[in-house]
């Protein structure tokens, strides 16, 4: 398992999937022309899992980013800029038939201080 990383399971069963956090953007290796380990985000991941989806951010210290990954085959599917790293775990709700994914976001080096995205998932 790279440094940070997700790992996937059935209850009894084994790994389906592991996805990497982040790959470096600094390295020596870079430097040199050749290809970057991937060695993931040594942080404090927050996940979110559904029927088909693992969706995360890197959490404190990480990137403002949601990324969204398909959980039988871990192929990263889509990612969204949140306004800061997220601070804690995420939740989802349904309002009149449409489901929302809300973040608790927070940078107060950058003025950010602790609040709440939310994010409309689109309709089938």
């Amino acid at each position: 398992m790279p440094l940070g990383g997700i790992a996937g399971k059935e209850r009894r069963g084994p790994h389906l999937i592991r996805v990497t956090v982040r790959v470096p953007t600094i390295s020596p290796l870079r430097s040199e022309g050749r290809p970057l380990p991937n060695t993931g985000f040594q942080g404090n991941a927050t996940a979110l899992v559904t029927r088909s989806l693992l969706m995360f951010a890197e959490g404190r210290g990480g990137q403002a980013v949601w990324f969204g990954v398909n959980k039988a085959t871990g192929e990263r599917i889509g990612s969204v800029e949140i306004p800061a790293p997220m601070s804690t775990a995420p939740m989802t709700y349904m309002h009149d038939g449409v489901q929302y994914i809300v973040l608790p976001v927070a940078a107060a080096g950058a003025g950010i201080f602790p609040s709440l995205v939310a994010l409309r998932l689109p309709q089938p």
